[in-house]
């Protein structure tokens, strides 16, 4: 295909750019046309995504939501052990003693005649007599409610300077052992001694007197069973307990 020249009209080849005849430049109209794109089409416009900006405060949030989550499993993770501590049996529960109501009778007899002497008196009893007194003094209630844990058997336990007394009760769910422990500790008061709660254990849950709200409950039964013997030795000067035994000394009325 030639290009004619629009000045002098010479027919020129397809690949000059100057006329052959008088040297003026060709003009490129139908190539031009030719590049151009068919009727119709659109390009692709390139889209430049804009610069994003930090959402603090939804990052924060996002954040605070993920924190939130963790705390939640966590605390329910905890509750699920404790729980699961609370029902199981402790390793250490001793075979809880025979009742003696005739030996019980007898230690009550001395605890009251002791109590009450005009002398000084230093009495002692064995962990034995301590375990079988304890165990003759209770006498368990019905459950007041359907649901109520039963009570089954309990058991006294001399230790170091303290008194551990256990409780077994049967869940009415399942007939599942429920065991509840206190450790008691004797305290001089201005009036004499008392045995104060230092920890309270369920199952295998250890709990602070002020979180013992629930074996607090189960142990008011033996609180009550056992408020007779108790007033006689806080009218005792001194106690000591020990694994084996246990010395109470009644001051009398000399000073």
């Amino acid at each position: 295909m030639s290009h004619p020249c629009a000045h002098c009209g010479f027919e020129n080849d397809p690949t000059r750019v100057y006329c052959h005849n008088c040297g003026e430049k060709l003009e490129r109209a139908e190539e031009e046309a030719s590049t151009a794109l068919p009727g119709g089409f659109t390009p692709p416009q390139v889209q430049v995504a804009p610069r994003r900006k930090i959402m603090w405060g939804a990052l924060f949030g996002l954040w605070a939501g993920r924190l939130y989550a963790l705390v939640k499993m966590l605390v329910l993770a905890a509750l699920v052990l404790m729980l699961v501590q609370a029902f199981r049996a402790p390793e250490d529960w001793p075979e809880p003693a025979m009742a003696d109501a005739t030996r019980a009778k007898r230690l009550t007899e001395v605890l009251n005649t002791a109590a009450d002497s005009p002398g000084a008196v230093t009495f002692q009893f064995s962990a034995d007599d301590v375990a079988r007194w304890f165990v003759s003094s209770v006498k368990f209630k019905d459950p007041q409610w359907s649901f109520s844990l039963r009570p089954i058997s309990t058991y006294a336990q001399l230790g170091d300077g303290v008194l551990n007394v256990g409780l077994e009760t049967l869940f009415p769910i399942g007939e599942i052992s429920v065991y509840f422990t206190a450790q008691y500790e004797p305290v001089r008061k201005s009036s004499g001694y008392i045995l104060k709660p230092t920890r309270y254990t369920i199952g295998r849950l250890i709990l602070p007197p002020f979180l013992g709200l629930p074996a607090q409950a189960q142990f008011k039964g033996l609180a009550d069973a056992l408020e007779s013997p108790f007033s006689l030795l806080s009218k005792a000067s001194d106690i000591q307990i020990q694994p084996d035994s246990v010395k109470v000394r009644w001051p009398g009325d000399k000073p």
